[in-house]
Order: structure tokens, then C-alpha cells, then sequence
């Protein structure tokens, strides 16, 4: 049997969890416009269908609401900067039994703490995020989704068949919304080294105010090198490390020319390889992406991303 399809019909090895049974979720914002959590769109008197808000109500209390019937006992965590920044979300999961979690708390078990503290203060909302996701699954291991991931189905299955479990874009790109994963894997430990990498000698005061070039940046500098990783270090050790498709809530199309336009990305902002040097040397181990081990059976559709760019603002 191909690589790419070595674990379509793969089954838990026993009763034993391979990932815990731990949610992670992440909420950072800035002192100087706090925004509280999204959690209901009743909140502003407009239905899901209609409103301009959609993409941004979290799933948080639905996905609590699922796990919450699972035969398998979960802890659900919200991670924040500043929970005083939050007290109406701080409220209403408590209220729900979940916990909020302040990331200076834990600083010395965060991996790149102090690169994601100053990715924070710069309103570096995407790359602080993905850096962080990254180091709570190196230390704690669990699920991580992003707060508009609607999940299908409890996950006990999932968790006890993989060690690693991602979702794809278009057969390519790794999708870092939902991530599945143990403790210390060899890809996120990888994955903390390469982001860390990836901002030596990066001058984050100097990155473009532009949200274009921000969220470009974004994609290059802490999303992408999720793919190397994956590439590199995936099942390894016997681990059954698997990519499967996403759900989307939009029809997300990647360009046959991604990597020429990645390339481009690249030539038309030439000062970003003084602001950040590691920039231009990523594209050229994507063209070797095609040998990813990416299954896209639908029985592995785990949950549904509301697309949102909020991440940006």
C-alpha cells in the first residue's frame, strides 16, 4: 500500500489514549482595544445567517457541549494574556467549567515565551497565536482548534488510532485550526525550533502596518513551517502521523501557481529580507510537498472552519 494511504483504515491500538483528552483554545488581545471573546451572536441581536459577525463567533461552548457528553473525561482550557482584559468571557466560561489559563502563569514550561510576550505587544495577533498553539502541544499535548472550529463529533476515536492528527487545504497545505498531537512529538518539537529560527534576527518593530504583507507574513513565518516540519519529521518512530481534509466554511482554493506566487511574495517586498532573513529560504522545500502523507477519505471530516481573517485585526 502507498505511504500517502497507510492509515486510511487504521484503529485504535487498544483502549489506551495516544493524545489526552485536553482542549486548547487561545485568546490574546492588547491593552490598548481589549476585545472580549465572540460567544454568542445573540449577544448583538442578529442571527448567524445574516450577520457581518459570523466568521467571527467562537465555537468554544458548542465544542464544550460535545466533549462534555464524551465517555472520556476532558479538560478544557482557554489561554489568554490577560484575563483582566476579558472579564465578560473570563465569566461566562467559568460559568461553562471552563478554564481560563494566563500565559505569563506558565511561562517557564512556553516554549518561545518570550518571542510570542513581544509578538503580542507589536499586535502580531496570527503569529503569536500559531507560536503558542505550537508550545502548549509541545509541553501538554491534546487538541488545539481555533475558537470559529465548529467540531462534528467527539474525538475519543481519533485520539486513541493517532499520534498526530492534522487537517489539509487542497491535498497541499497544512491547516494549523485543528491540531491533534501527544506530548513532545518530534514534529512540534521541530515546529517550536523552526518558528524560533525563523525570527532570528527579525526585527518586529520593522514588519509593514500593511495587513496584507502582516497576514503574508503570517503564513510564511509560523503557519508554513508547520508543513516542513510535518514533511521532515512525521512517523517517525512508529508514530502514525496523519494529515486529513478540512472542512471548510468557504470553497478555499489554492493557485496551481502557490509557490510562484509565494516566490513573488517575496521579490516584491524586498526589504523584508533585511526586517526578517529567514523569509526567502522557506519556498524552496515546499515544491517537495506533493510526497505528504495526506489522506482525503471523508470518514476523517472532524469538524468545520467558520473562515475568519480576525486574526489580523
Amino acid at each position: 500500500m502507498e505511504k500517502r494511504y497507510k492509515y486510511l483504515n487504521a484503529q485504535p491500538e487498544g483502549d489506551a489514549l495516544k493524545v489526552p483528552t485536553i482542549m486548547h483554545h487561545i485568546w490574546l488581545t492588547h491593552p490598548d482595544n481589549p476585545r472580549e471573546i465572540l460567544l454568542d451572536l445573540n449577544e448583538h441581536g442578529l442571527p448567524l445567517s445574516v450577520s457581518h459577525l459570523a466568521c467571527e463567533k467562537a465555537f468554544i461552548l458548542e465544542n464544550h457541549e460535545i466533549l462534555a457528553k464524551s465517555e472520556d473525561a476532558w479538560q478544557h482550557i482557554v489561554w489568554v494574556n490577560d484575563p483582566v482584559l476579558i472579564p465578560e468571557t473570563v465569566k461566562r466560561l467559568q460559568e461553562s467549567d471552563i478554564e481560563v489559563r494566563c500565559i505569563k502563569d506558565y511561562a517557564a514550561v512556553i516554549e518561545n515565551y518570550a518571542l510570542i510576550e513581544s509578538m503580542v505587544a507589536h499586535k502580531l495577533w496570527g503569529m503569536a497565536s500559531d507560536a503558542l498553539r505550537y508550545s502548549l502541544l509541545v509541553h501538554f499535548g491534546g487538541v488545539y482548534t481555533d475558537n470559529n472550529f465548529q467540531l462534528f463529533h467527539d474525538l475519543s476515536k481519533e485520539l486513541r488510532t493517532f499520534d498526530l492528527l492534522m487537517l489539509a487545504v487542497n491535498n497541499l497545505l497544512s491547516h494549523p485550526g485543528f491540531l491533534a498531537v501527544k506530548p513532545k512529538h518530534p514534529v512540534f518539537q521541530a515546529l517550536v525550533y523552526l518558528v524560533a529560527q525563523n525570527f532570528e534576527g527579525c526585527d518586529l518593530d520593522a514588519i509593514p502596518q500593511d495587513r496584507a504583507v502582516r497576514g503574508r507574513l503570517t503564513l510564511e513565518l509560523t503557519a508554513d513551517p508547520l508543513v516542513t516540519a510535518y514533511y521532515k519529521y512525521a512517523q517517525q518512530f512508529g508514530h502514525r502521523d496523519v494529515v486529513v481534509p478540512m472542512s471548510s466554511g468557504l470553497e478555499l482554493e489554492i493557485e496551481d501557481n502557490y509557490f510562484q506566487f509565494d516566490y513573488d511574495f517575496v521579490q516584491a517586498y524586498p526589504e523584508l529580507d533585511a526586517v526578517c532573513p529567514s523569509v526567502a529560504k522557506k519556498w524552496t522545500i515546499m515544491e517537495a510537498l506533493e510526497t505528504l502523507n495526506i489522506s482525503m477519505d471523508p470518514r476523517f471530516l472532524v469538524g468545520k472552519d467558520h473562515v475568519c481573517e480576525s486574526w489580523l485585526r
